[in-house]
């Protein structure tokens, strides 16, 4: 960090008008001051622990003529830091052989007040971190699109024990069928200055943890280096080098930070000039895209350019809950030498060689077809023999080059399949069974503004790692498979409103869950009081989209003992004095699933003389899921909520007097995320109705948004949000 100096005694006073004068080289006549004047000045600046110790403290040359007088001192003492100075012309008149004197007097008085003092963060800056990156040098030549070498070097210093533990065993994924790694150099250099160099024994390479279970793809692997003498203090120093080759198109997102504080970082990109290569930059994230974080270099070497960018002293983000992904967070460099058309172009080709189903596939859809003539049936039938017959295993479609992706036949045949596979298997069950199936690529990509910009902007294989198979089915519209279970209603899937590359088309589209099929639930209690506060309460619940998929695997592959217990669990839910006055009921033969039960409950209500105080089963004290008063970063809101939570409550002809009920409400989430209203009503003389509706969309919050957050989770979780108090009307007078 520069640290501007607060001087004024070369900017106010009349010593300073006087120089204002003073433009001319040389002059003929002597230059008149008119007075002999100066300005003294000190300064105390207290700077924050964050800004680290000086790395260098400017000293100033002492300017002593007889015209003049310049010095300046810095001193530096605890986080403080002082300067004195003195300027003074001595003198009532320059003659010009003085005046020529004074002028090189001046040239030296601009320089000396270019000087500014250095900081640099040290481990007292560090506090609270676990390791510091003291330097990351990353250097990326590509050969073309999909050829390039990777070089990464990286010293880091531990600070903690947890420091330790995380960084003294280091690990790497590839696939050899395209990419090698190999560890360079790796030394731990102790706080005594003892160093002690990784040795071969201490580097091994394995299995992926998906090669057993799926042994038709080319092995994964991954390289383990334990490095020696690991300790807090220490620093490490490691040095790796990668390729790849056929794979699909570089790509990368480049993040100078983390949850670590990093002294200096750089990456550089050597390409071939001729290569068509997309490169962005955002300074401060994804989230705060402008500023001058980032500095950058570029320049032609022969047939390359190459650019560098560098990063210094860049802050550890604080671990929080919700965070979104780091690219939102830190300095980060997009690159890309992909287009989408053309990559969604390679893998439909591919992924069409290999839907070429063989006699099995044939078969299996001709017997489909026969016992299903609804085309929404044949569908399902279809999806739920891939689902119940090939399980889900292997690498996802960026981990391997396109080559890699099999035949329908061999799929079905060997029982399972990576993501690719299962939908290339899908999609020829479906074109055999008269079907127009087409492929589309699901992202992993936030379903925010910002997030999805970047993903059209500058093209990624890792941001869409799962393939679904899209089908227009007659009758119903467009649904998606490959993302669901059996247990799922058709034309739902949990990829609802995140983008979605069509191969067919090339271009990215939005997914799409069919209308009703979207993730949402509504739960109602109808609570019946009598003037002693006992209550009839009858509980319902409705589910759709991922909701009702979830519920409905549950409750059929719940035992009989397993259920009984989770009804009287559900029983206890409401009091422990509660007793069921029904059986469980639940119904998932379609869209919304369906459960409840009535309960008879002892005392819901608390009696208090003229008083009756019910507090009401369930609130939205959970809806936020907040744990902090504070907040540094932006808060990530990854999926949408929709509830509809309602509570009919009949009141006692005896206490029909509301003294007390929730407050209605409407809040407006910030960044047009939604909202969530709480209406009160009387339907009736003897009803009353709190419905709480919520309908919250993805987003990133801003940390300056979070006490407005805390309030509404405060308003929300205040226990009158969920009580009603009810007083006794009085008797009528006898006539």
């Amino acid at each position: 960090h520069l640290i501007p100096l607060p001087r004024l005694g070369t900017a106010i006073g009349m010593v300073n008008f006087i120089l204002r004068d003073a433009g001319l080289k040389e002059r003929r006549f002597p230059f008149l001051t008119e007075y002999a004047c100066g300005v003294s000045e000190e300064f105390r600046l207290e700077l924050d622990a964050a800004l680290g110790e000086p790395a260098a403290l400017p000293t100033f040359e002492t300017m002593d003529t007889p015209t003049l007088h310049w010095d300046l001192a810095l001193d530096w003492s605890g986080r403080t830091l002082t300067g004195k100075g003195l300027f003074t012309i001595d003198t009532p008149e320059v003659s010009p052989a003085a005046y020529l004197e004074m002028k090189e007097s001046l040239k030296t008085l601009e320089i000396q007040g270019r000087k500014q003092p250095i900081f640099r963060k040290t481990a007292e800056a560090w506090a609270g971190a676990d390791s510091v990156v003291l330097e990351r040098v990353t250097e990326i030549e590509l050969k073309d699109a999909t050829h390039w070498s990777r070089l990464d070097r990286v010293r880091r210093r531990i600070l903690t024990y947890k420091g330790k533990k995380d960084h003294a065993e280091l690990s790497w994924q590839y696939n050899p069928s395209w990419e090698t790694v190999e560890v360079v150099r790796a030394a731990v250099t102790a706080a005594d200055g003892t160093v002690k160099v990784i040795s071969p024994e201490e580097i091994n390479t394995m299995d992926a943890s998906w090669v057993a279970s799926a042994p038709r793809y080319p092995a994964g692997r991954t390289l383990v280096a334990s490095l020696p003498g690991v300790e807090v203090g220490c620093t490490l120093e490691v040095e790796v080098r990668s390729t790849a080759s056929g794979g699909p198109f570089f790509a990368t997102r480049h993040r100078f930070g983390g949850f670590d504080p990093a002294q200096r970082q750089v990456l550089r990109l050597r390409a071939p000039a001729g290569l068509s290569v997309r490169v962005g930059e955002v300074h401060g994230g994804l989230l705060a895209p402008d500023g001058d974080t980032i500095q950058s270099t570029h320049r032609r070497q022969g047939d390359l350019v190459e650019t560098e960018w560098t990063v210094l002293d860049q802050p550890a983000v604080v671990r929080e809950d919700g965070l979104p992904p780091l690219e939102c967070l830190v300095p980060t460099v997009l690159i890309s030498a992909g287009e989408w058309k053309d990559y969604a172009r390679e893998l439909r080709r591919a992924m069409d060689r290999a839907a070429e189903g063989g006699l099995e596939v044939r078969l299996l859809a001709g017997k489909a077809r026969e016992r299903h003539r609804d085309p929404a049936a044949l569908v399902q039938a279809l999806r739920d023999l891939v689902v119940t017959r090939v399980r889900a295993a292997g690498p996802s479609l960026p981990e391997l080059p396109t080559a890699a992706i099999s035949a329908a036949d061999v799929t079905l045949r060997d029982g399972y399949g990576n993501s690719a596979d299962v939908a290339v298997l899908l999609g020829a069950l479906l074109r055999a069974a008269g079907l127009r199936p087409e492929w589309a690529l699901a992202a992993a990509v936030p379903p925010v503004p910002v997030c999805e910009a970047a993903a059209r902007q500058y093209p990624d294989p890792g941001l869409f790692p799962a393939v679904l198979v899209r089908v227009k089915v007659p009758g119903l519209g467009v649904v998606y498979l490959n993302d669901t279970h059996q247990y799922a209603a058709l034309g739902s899937t949990p990829h609802d409103g995140r983008l979605g590359l069509a191969l067919r088309r090339g271009r990215l589209e939005r997914i799409e869950a069919l209308e009703g099929s979207r993730d949402a639930e509504e739960v109602e209690y109808v609570i019946g009081l009598d003037a002693a506060g006992d209550a009839e309460v009858t509980y319902r619940r409705q589910s759709r989209g991922g909701l009702y998929a979830a519920e409905n695997r549950r409750f059929s592959e719940m035992p009989p003992e397993e259920r009984r217990r989770y009804f009287e669990e559900a029983i206890a839910g409401l009091s422990q004095s509660a007793e069921a006055r029904s059986e469980l009921l639940t119904d998932f033969t379609a869209q919304p699933g369906r459960e409840g039960f009535s309960a008879w409950v002892r005392a819901m209500a608390v009696r208090d003389g003229d008083y009756l105080t019910l507090n009401l089963p369930r609130s939205l004290r959970q809806l936020m899921g907040l744990r902090a008063d504070t907040r540094r970063e932006p808060l990530f809101w990854s999926a949408p909520r929709r509830l509809r939570l309602a509570f009919e409550v009949v009141l006692p002809p005896e206490f029909n007097e509301v003294v007390l009920k929730p407050q209605e409400m409407v809040w407006e989430a910030p960044e047009q995320a939604g909202t969530v209203r709480t209406t009160v009503t009387r339907p009736e003389p003897g009803r009353l109705q709190v419905v709480h509706e919520v309908d919250l969309r993805p987003a990133i919050l801003p940390a300056a948004a979070y006490p407005e957050l805390l309030e509404t989770h405060r308003r929300l979780s205040h226990p009158a949000a969920a009580t009603l108090l009810l007083r006794r009307q009085p008797a009528a007078a006898a006539p």
